[in-house]
């Protein structure tokens, strides 16, 4: 048996010890071992506040074994995450591809098997408006050596640590919150939604910045989760400047603050509507409002299997452009925004691998850096760069090591490192089927 599901076993037994006389639950919760921390992402101005996303809940239908509060001196609902139903399968494998396809160094380790359905919640996730809510369920998987993942269908998700982050004054000052904010627009928060976790915090309360405040209602999940969740559509008249959200804050069966979050400052969201066009060479695509009559073909050219790689920029009328690819595409303001001057990574599809990037004015040069010392170097053309990627460099050992953007004297402005490890970005002959649909490349490419 392995130590996670023996500490789950045990968080277990924690959890419904002393029957008689279970008044302070905060210490059993504590007792557990286990406490809660996203990741990372997803809508319009979705800005996160913490290393890991997590949880919703307001308007909540509990699907779930519930104690009610007052025996446990909580003033919320608390949910058993052992007497909850078990996730279907399709969800469990959602957090199991999470754990498979995760970077180096970030697999989340979620116990995709231990995967409950907690509760159901309606709230609006389209990230166009909040006034069109729709029914949302929320699954919780723990994690190997504590903290959880979550998943809301049709919306979000992320996973927490087991320890509480203070790496910064930022994450200090947030004690046990956890918070995401939305904002339509550049307006203020629209909706906000987190967790906090168990502990000293006994409620939850949204402050705004004329002195209104709003208790945010918070289900809580037992061991070996050990958090609450709580999700929070900000009334319309609170949508306004003068008016807004300013902060979410945790507070003890004192009321004293122990947790605060404040809204960020937010900047003007680049958020068209999109409507089908025709592009020249007679393809339909879904773009903001664009000159059409100015659409150029950047890049056209055969890859070394066969197939065929192009790549059209499209002017939008409104300002900016679009990148139209047969790897993908993108649009965003005319003028570069990411930091350096490259910004780029490699795009697979049918057994072909490209590289793909953006340049700001000062690179004259790109230049590709391989594992077995070669090298490749890009014009940008219209600061685009665009290169197949030979099939000799698909195995390991001969895989892209960086990008390097170069000024015109050739001195490196840039490095954008790439991991030739990675499973999943070069194909192979016989992949091995992880399960959960997911399927590895282990051995080089042949």
């Amino acid at each position: 048996m392995s130590d996670a599901v023996e500490l789950m076993i045990r968080a277990r037994f924690d959890a419904v010890a002393n029957s008689t006389d279970d008044r302070d639950w905060n210490d059993v919760l504590g007792r557990a071992g286990l406490n809660a921390e996203y990741t990372a992402d997803r809508r319009p101005t979705l800005l996160r506040r913490v290393p890991t996303r997590v949880a919703l809940v307001a308007a909540v239908v509990v699907l779930a074994t519930m104690v009610t509060a007052v025996a446990l001196g909580w003033p919320e609902k608390i949910v058993d995450f052992f007497s909850s139903p078990p996730a279907p399968t399709k969800v469990q494998n959602w957090f199991a591809y999470d754990n498979a396809t995760a970077p180096a160094g970030m697999n989340p380790h979620a116990i995709s098997r231990e995967t409950r359905k907690i509760m159901t919640a309606r709230f609006d996730a389209s990230g166009r408006t909040t006034d069109h809510p729709t029914l949302h369920t929320l699954y919780v998987a723990p994690r190997e050596g504590g903290g959880f993942c979550e998943l809301w269908t049709d919306s979000d998700g992320g996973c927490a640590p087991a320890e509480i982050p203070s790496t910064t004054a930022e994450s200090r000052a947030a004690g046990p919150l956890g918070v995401t904010w939305l904002s339509l627009n550049d307006d203020p928060p629209a909706f906000v939604d987190g967790f906090v976790r168990s502990g000293t915090a006994q409620t939850v309360e949204a402050r705004f910045a004329d002195g209104a405040t709003a208790t945010i209602p918070v289900t809580w999940v037992s061991a070996p989760i050990n958090a609450g969740f709580w999700i929070y559509t900000v009334p319309t008249p609170h949508r306004v400047a003068r008016d807004a959200l300013s902060s979410v804050v945790a507070l003890d069966a004192n009321g004293n603050v122990v947790g605060r979050e404040s809204a960020p400052q937010t900047q003007p969201a680049w958020n068209p509507k999109f409507v089908r066009q025709t592009l020249p060479n007679g393809r339909k695509v879904l773009l903001p409002p664009a000159d059409m009559a100015k659409a150029r073909e950047a890049f056209s050219f055969r890859a070394t299997n066969g197939s065929r790689v192009f790549l059209w920029v499209v002017p939008l009328t409104g300002g900016g452009f679009c990148q139209i690819a047969n790897f993908g595409m993108g649009c965003g303001p005319t003028e570069p925004v990411f930091s350096g001057g490259l910004y780029g990574g490699l795009r697979s599809h049918s057994n072909r691998v490209v590289f793909a990037g953006q340049t700001k004015p000062e690179v004259a040069t790109v230049e590709l850096r391989y594992q077995n010392g070669d090298r490749e170097r890009l014009t940008p053309i219209n600061g685009l760069v665009v290169h197949d990627i030979d099939p000799a460099h698909f195995g390991l050992g001969a895989r892209l090591l960086s990008a390097v953007a170069l000024n015109r004297s050739g001195k490196a402005i840039v490095t954008r490192p790439f991991q030739p490890k990675d499973p999943y970005t070069y194909p192979c002959k016989k992949p091995i089927n992880l399960g959960h649909g997911v399927q590895k490349c282990v051995s080089p490419y042949r």
